[in-house]
């Protein structure tokens, strides 16, 4: 899905659900839009710059799994990240990239906690499908 420009394409017709659902799995980011989909290029982490936002869209695969491990293993706060992720997807997705290091880029979150205080969490942006590029704020 790599075009010169770099513009989404927008795919309407009769066909566009399996168009939508063959290209999502070749790597394409696809959205809804009215009646149509919009068709964008899969993001890439490593392309992120300090004071990029994002908007995650789920929790990541890989954290899903380490949840399900710890689970099953008995493991001390079992699934704190992917927990923590549910939490800042109910809460406001919308995240600013604040630090990028040898392992990638990271945000920060200041999350309130159900007993009403507030937790501070760094997270790394691992999987390039868990999010979108977000529109500028104001």
């Amino acid at each position: 899905m790599n075009r010169a420009d770099n513009q989404p394409l927008l795919w309407t017709g009769p066909h566009a659900a399996g168009i939508v659902l063959f290209l999502t799995l070749l790597g394409a980011c696809v959205t809804r839009h009215r009646a149509s989909f919009v068709i964008r290029p899969m993001p890439d982490r490593n392309l992120l710059k300090i004071g990029d936002r994002i908007r995650l869209l789920r929790v990541p695969a890989g954290d899903l799994e380490q949840r399900e491990r710890e689970v099953r293993d008995g493991a001390e706060l079992a699934g704190w990240t992917a927990d923590t992720i549910e939490r800042i997807l109910a809460h406001d997705p919308v995240v600013t990239i604040s630090i990028i290091d040898e392992h990638g880029p990271w945000f920060e979150y200041d999350l309130p906690d159900p007993d009403g205080h507030t937790a501070h969490h760094s997270i790394m942006i691992m999987e390039n499908d868990s999010w979108s590029i977000a529109p500028p704020a104001g």
